[in-house]
């Protein structure tokens, strides 16, 4: 994240409003670039749907029927992209937000 941060030149402000989920277009880019090193987010700005759902088994630990639901949403946003790497951020988080609210997922951060 400190990364991303000194590449994106982000204030706390911006750092906290990404922690938050107060979504502008800085906090897309910040988004973008911490999605980018984590591999979240491949280079053709979709989502890597293989490290999703490896983290989300790792968070979540052996909870069948959660890892379920969680790789629906994944597989679901799995093609959202955007040329901008931050517009996609945006696409891939609204359809994560999205599909967790549709599976029935509760806010898990």
């Amino acid at each position: 994240m400190e990364e991303c941060r000194t590449e994106q030149n982000v204030s706390d402000d911006v750092i906290g409003k990404f922690v938050t989920k107060q979504i502008n277009p800085e906090v897309k880019c910040f988004a973008a670039c911490v999605m980018g090193k984590v591999g979240l987010m491949k280079e053709d700005n979709t989502l890597n749907k293989i490290v999703a759902l490896e983290g989300a088994k790792d968070f979540f630990g052996n909870d069948p029927e959660l890892i379920k639901k969680l790789e629906t949403v994944i597989k679901s946003c799995s093609g959202e992209t955007d040329a901008d790497k931050c517009e996609a951020f945006h696409k891939i988080f609204t359809c994560l937000e999205n599909k967790r609210i549709e599976e029935g997922i509760e806010m898990i951060f």
